[in-house]
């Protein structure tokens, strides 16, 4: 079972993302970091599979801390953040990171980043249908539903999205993830 560390100094913001991961129901184990020092006691008691980081922390950054993950444990870390005006996500990848999530990432877009980057290989994609309903589609069966729902929308992204009742980011990434364009 995969295990994801969650580091954020907002304790509502690192609540919300324990509580968003658990009730997938995708077997995730998690923990919670309220600090960079809290998140470093824990990567040296115990391996994890994946880091999701805020960017903007007291004492210590995202990017020091990414650094540092990198260099002594070379974890996947998901650089989740609002502050990307400051440093644009094409740095953060240059540094390190494995993805940037611009809060607040939709559910949908939140659980299918964690879950690329635990198995690159998969073959489905998580649909959130109707807020918290999880469905794991496979994506040679979601690239025929997409391709059906965009004729029968004309081609319009927008409507597509509304028609399957996921969000119009989640459906614009799985067209580019699955090949499809309009």
């Amino acid at each position: 079972m995969p295990k994801i560390l969650l580091v954020d100094d907002i304790p509502e913001f690192v609540e919300t993302e324990y509580e968003m991961i658990k009730e997938c129901g995708l077997g995730y184990t998690v923990k919670m970091a309220s600090s960079p020092d809290i998140a470093i006691q824990l990567l040296e008691k115990e391996p994890f599979d994946l880091v999701i980081l805020d960017l903007m922390m007291p004492k210590k950054n995202g990017i020091e801390m990414l650094h540092e993950i990198k260099r002594r444990w070379k974890t996947p870390v998901i650089i989740y953040t609002a502050y990307t005006e400051s440093i644009p996500v094409s740095v953060l990848l240059g540094e390190g990171a494995d993805k940037v999530l611009i809060k607040p990432a939709s559910l949908d877009v939140f659980l299918n980043a964690i879950k690329n980057i635990l198995d690159p290989t998969n073959c489905t994609t998580i649909i959130i249908v109707n807020g918290y309903k999880v469905r794991e589609t496979k994506n040679q069966v979601l690239a025929t539903m997409i391709q059906k729902v965009l004729q029968k929308t004309d081609g319009k992204i927008t409507a597509a999205a509304e028609l399957m009742g996921i969000s119009r980011e989640c459906f614009g990434i799985m067209m580019r993830r699955l090949g499809i364009s309009k």
